[in-house]
């Protein structure tokens, strides 16, 4: 057995150049050639590309293809930019046919551009620029279209001044909707540029809008900026001025928008302004007169709760009072010995929460409204914790620790330097902290009274204020009644319960010793005299006899 070893050849390619070179140019024939390399006899079909469908559709000669041989010829008015023709070669024997080829025909276009940019506006001249990106050498033709619809060539004259590239058409000459058209031409390929249209759209004079970034009254000493807008194209100066203020003094820019970098009481006026554009410069119309009020810049008071000694853990609270802003919402900035303190938000109130004494230091604010405007800086308010002890201590009545349940007992949050708010708390053995307002006591103003103690009330006391600080802490014990006194105690520290006890029994005590006195009297005297009656009294001890002596 032989074997016979196959080698696969590609199937030869077709391929299309063009005449004359790519790229093709408007008002030229196209004439493309097909060509295979290697292998006789073939015939040729042509394709060209549909962007509508999709799709290739085959290419049969008609008023606008010749078809001849290896060659297709398309005629002048048929070209269109970037379309795609493609060949393939065919044939009785192997191969059969070819792979396809394409190839596609670019046409050089030419842009018109308008100074000053559409819209234009009654007044204005118009240049109108043609212009062709490719190749050099170019002329170019205007043209106009008329009344009858027919585009007729524009030369030099009054109205039109035509130089190499450009036409200006003057003032008196614009008018709304004219058409205008350029075309480029030269002596070498390609000889003509497509024509390029332009349709003049004329507008009434325009007049401007002016408005600032106040949302009330300026501040002396802060910046305003003026906005002159103009909702219309580019290319625009803006002129502003005070509305009593020669023109000719006009302070002009590039951008639609003026600051005045410092308010003082001279620049509350009337405002306005104007655009302008081209040489010599066509203006609109001026804006309506604003009106910018300046008032006195506010400056604002730092106040602090509590507004006494400060201690250490205690909560204090910074306030950036404002006084004559008007009604205005402001945010606020806060800063610590000229330093933004980032501890606060922009809220009013600035809180600082178990202060120590790096909290210490000089606290200032400043007000802001939402269009920039700001305050002056407050004076500081200078933030020092106190070095002497608390102000305030828990006094409790009977002035005891341990106590009986029954007793009562009063506490009592006294302020050394005179302030209130402050309420008696307690910490139980169930792990609770609660108010003498909580159901246990019974509150008015800083004291609180227990009416009947009872076991539970065993606990830590101590007085706390709003802010946060406290009074040291006094350990309270209630005892049951059957409790003995803890050993060690004084007499003058005894409950008041045995105190009532002792009460009780002291006259009873003092009444057993006189009747035993009296007993032994009258046990001595009978011993001594028989005859003696009972004693029912310390008079009546007397014998029976006694009347007779």
């Amino acid at each position: 057995i032989s074997s016979f070893p196959f080698v696969l050849t590609a199937t030869p390619e077709a391929t299309v150049t063009v005449w004359p070179g790519s790229p093709v140019f408007t008002g030229e024939s196209v004439t493309l050639k097909c060509e295979v390399a290697g292998y006789n006899g073939w015939k040729y079909e042509w394709y060209k590309f549909k962007t509508i469908t999709s799709s290739w559709t085959s290419v049969t000669p008609s008023e606008n293809y010749t078809v001849k041989g290896y060659s297709l010829s398309i005629r002048e008015d048929a070209v269109v930019d970037r379309e795609a023709y493609r060949c393939r070669g065919v044939r009785y024997h192997r191969p059969s046919t070819t792979q396809y080829s394409t190839s596609a025909t670019i046409i050089t276009k030419v842009t018109i551009s308008v100074d000053p940019q559409s819209p234009v506006f009654t007044g204005e001249s118009v240049t109108l620029k043609c212009e062709v990106k490719d190749y050099d050498g170019w002329t170019y033709q205007w043209y106009k279209r008329n009344n009858l619809n027919q585009w007729i060539a524009l030369l030099q004259s009054v109205h039109y001044t035509v130089n190499r590239d450009t036409i200006t058409i003057s003032r008196d000459a614009v008018v709304n909707g004219e058409q205008y058209r350029c075309q480029g031409k030269r002596h070498d390929r390609p000889s003509a540029s497509q024509y390029s249209n332009v349709t003049l759209t004329v507008k009434v004079k325009t007049k401007p809008e002016l408005t600032s970034n106040l949302q009330g009254a300026a501040l002396i000493g802060n910046p305003v900026t003026l906005y002159c807008k103009l909702k219309q194209s580019a290319g625009w100066r803006f002129y502003w001025s005070k509305h009593t203020q020669n023109p000719e003094n006009e302070t002009s820019t590039a951008t639609s928008s003026y600051t005045i970098s410092s308010m003082t009481p001279s620049d509350e006026v009337k405002y306005r302004c104007r655009a302008g554009r081209g040489n010599p410069v066509y203006y609109t119309h001026y804006s309506d007169v604003l009106l910018v009020k300046v008032m006195e810049r506010p400056k604002p008071v730092v106040n602090i709760k509590p507004d006494k000694l400060i201690f250490e853990r205690e909560t204090v609270t910074l306030i950036c009072n404002i006084q004559g802003g008007g009604d205005t919402s402001w945010t606020y900035s806060w800063y610590k010995d000229g330093y933004k303190f980032n501890l606060c938000s922009r809220s009013q109130q600035c809180k600082i929460r178990s202060i120590t004494e790096a909290n210490s230091g000089k606290y200032t604010c400043i007000g802001q409204r939402s269009d920039s405007q700001s305050t002056e800086t407050s004076d500081a308010l200078t933030l020092i914790l106190s070095s002497i002890s608390p102000r305030v201590s828990l006094i409790i009545s009977p002035s005891i620790t341990q106590h009986f349940s029954g007793d009562s007992l009063l506490l009592r949050c006294e302020d050394h330097s005179g302030s209130t708010g402050w309420r008696v708390r307690r910490y139980t053995d169930i792990g609770r902290v609660s108010d003498c307002s909580s159901g246990w006591g019974s509150v008015t103003g800083s004291t609180c009274t227990i009416s009947s103690l009872f076991t539970a009330h065993t606990g830590v006391y101590w007085c706390q204020s709003e802010s946060g600080g406290s009074s040291n802490p006094v350990n309270i014990t209630v005892l049951s009644l059957s409790l003995p006194l803890v050993s060690g105690e004084s007499d003058s520290q005894a409950p008041p319960s045995m105190l009532r006890l002792l009460s009780i029994l002291l006259p009873a005590s003092l009444f057993l010793i006189v009747l035993i006195v009296l007993g032994i009297r009258c046990y001595s005297a009978r011993s001594k005299n028989p005859h003696l009656v009972a004693c029912s009294s310390p008079n009546a001890c007397s014998s029976p006899n006694a009347n007779n002596h």
